[in-house]
C-alpha cells in the first residue's frame, strides 16, 4: 500500500531521510530504519535504531522533524523516482527464483489474495504522486498516535 512507499522514503533504504539525518549528518547511529508491518486487516509503522544515551532526545527530535517534513512538504520528483526504482527492484529480486515465488504464494494464500496483489502494488508504486505521499503522511504520521519505546540508559 501507499504506506510502504512512505515508510521507504522515511527510513526504508540506505539513502532515506532518517539515514541521511541521523547517520550521515549527525553520526548518531550506524543504522535507523522504518518499516511498514502489514497484518491481515491492519498494520503499523515501526522505526528502530540504536543510539548513544546522550543522543536519545535529539534523535527523537530528528525523527519527529523528518515526519513533519513529510507532512508539510512535497517529496521531490527526484527522490520519489529513486524510491520507486528501489522498491520495484526489490519486488523483482523477491520474485527472482522459485523460493521467492513460493514465499509470495504462501503469503497470498494466508491473506486470501492472489498474484494480482503483487501487480496492484507494483502499479501503486509506479503511479504514486508526491501529493499522495503528503496526504498519507498527514493522515498517519501524527505524533499523538505514536508510541515511543526506549530501552537502556536515559540521560
Amino acid at each position: 500500500n501507499g504506506m510502504q512507499i512512505l515508510s521507504t522514503i522515511l527510513g526504508g533504504y540506505f539513502g532515506s531521510r532518517l539515514i541521511s539525518n541521523l547517520r550521515e549528518e549527525r553520526g548518531y547511529t550506524y543504522g535507523i530504519y522504518s518499516t511498514m508491518v502489514n497484518l491481515s486487516r491492519s498494520g503499523y509503522l515501526a522505526i528502530s535504531t540504536e543510539v548513544a544515551a546522550e543522543t536519545t532526545e535529539d534523535s527523537l527530535v530528528q525523527i519527529r522533524y523528518e515526519m513533519a517534513r513529510l507532512r508539510d512538504e512535497l517529496v521531490s520528483d527526484e527522490e520519489l523516482s529513486a524510491v520507486k526504482n528501489i522498491m520495484i527492484g526489490d519486488i523483482m529480486r523477491i520474485l527472482d527464483g522459485p523460493f521467492g515465488i513460493a514465499d509470495v504464494t504462501i503469503e497470498n494464500i494466508q491473506n486470501g489474495t492472489d498474484n494480482s496483489t503483487v501487480v496492484d502494488f507494483f502499479n501503486e508504486i509506479k503511479n504514486v504522486t508526491p501529493q499522495r505521499i503528503r496526504e498519507l503522511a498527514r493522515k498517519y504520521l501524527t505524533e499523538d498516535d505514536f508510541v515511543t519505546v526506549i530501552v537502556g540508559k536515559i540521560p
